[in-house]
């Protein structure tokens, strides 16, 4: 997790549009996600815990739940900078509580 969001903001930086991005609705979902995943394997190695996702399967490995983590993330991440983007208020507005809402569900 950490990984894609540092290959997140070295791209928005080497692209020009770090300056312009607002990242606090990136930050969150990042934390929210991140302390999901650690959480859910911490849980899962020091316990008798199952995981309920059958893709996952029962006892996962956290290269895998790292992934499965990582895609949901940066989907809403991008769609976050692409609404945010818009010059409709409104549209910004909705953008940046995807990321919001995304990061507090994590």
């Amino acid at each position: 997790m950490i990984r894609l969001s540092l290959v997140i903001v070295v791209t928005l930086l080497l692209t020009g549009t770090a300056q312009a991005a607002d990242w606090k609705p990136f930050v969150a979902l990042s934390v929210g996600e991140s302390l999901d995943t650690l959480t859910t394997y911490r849980f899962l190695k020091g316990t008798r815990c199952v995981e309920g996702n059958s893709r996952l399967g029962r006892y996962p490995t956290g290269g895998r739940l790292i992934v499965w983590t990582a895609i949901p993330v940066a989907t809403t991440a991008l769609a976050s900078y692409v609404l945010g983007k818009s010059p409709v208020k409104g549209v910004r507005i909705l953008g940046k509580a995807l990321s919001y809402s995304a990061g507090g569900w994590g």
